[in-house]
């Protein structure tokens, strides 16, 4: 985990009027990001997720660079590294820094010195939007069909032990929001429940290598609609 609400400091901007002619049964892009990583005892979340939308940028554009959360945990001063952040601080330390490569900035999965000296950045975005969507599931649906986003979720004892099937607690809390997962897709099963298709960054080991499928249209479950982030 090591999501931080109380860093939580971007400008929250309205959903675009995205055009009505998609009404899509499912989406998924998991073939357009790298295996899962695993954050360890780390609580950075929030770099995982905000170097997940940057692996998939750069996959979508026939690349495959992968991207330094240590360089985020280390040089985002705007964050907590280990002792937890907030995605939306990550990607805009992208936007006014860049981010280094990961295959020489490796994960340490502890806090250290920041050395962007040392492995200059390779990678920079335009910008990074943070949508005021009310916890509108159908506005969430709606941006996933143009791209992964971030969601910052509340969490259970139920979640922690996940491995397959989609997931839905009642007890899951909606406005107590503990961890960031990246949203890939969605989808609804044979029976016509309705699910979002989630990336975390816990390893393989976790859910179905990686990924889970987690309860939509259940009025916004987990908080999953509540603070839809992404490279805009």
């Amino acid at each position: 985990m090591g999501l931080k609400k109380e860093l939580f400091n971007q400008k929250v901007v309205p959903l675009p009027n995205f055009p009505r002619n998609s009404r899509k049964s499912q989406v998924n892009y998991t073939d357009l990001f790298p295996p899962v990583k695993d954050q360890g005892y780390c609580g950075a979340c929030w770099a995982f997720t905000s170097v997940s939308l940057l692996e998939y940028i750069s996959r979508k554009n026939n690349g495959s660079d992968f991207y330094s959360e240590q360089c985020l945990i280390d040089c985002d001063m705007g964050d907590g590294g280990c002792e937890g952040g907030w995605p939306g601080n990550g990607l805009a330390y992208v936007r006014d820094y860049g981010i280094s490569d990961g295959s020489t900035y490796v994960y340490k999965a502890y806090n250290d010195t920041c050395m962007k000296d040392e492995f200059p950045s390779i990678f920079t975005i335009d910008d990074v939007c943070t949508y005021d969507i009310d916890g509108d599931e159908e506005k969430l649906r709606q941006l996933v069909n143009i791209k992964p986003v971030i969601a910052c979720i509340g969490t259970t004892d139920g979640f922690t032990s996940y491995s397959r099937g989609i997931f839905y607690d009642k007890l899951c809390p909606s406005n107590a929001v503990d961890h960031a997962v990246t949203i890939v897709g969605y989808g609804s099963d044979g029976k016509g429940k309705d699910y979002w298709i989630i990336r975390n960054s816990w390893g393989e080991n976790w859910g179905m290598k990686g990924y889970g499928l987690m309860a939509r249209n259940r009025k916004n479950h987990c908080g999953i609609a509540s603070y839809p982030i992404v490279v805009c």
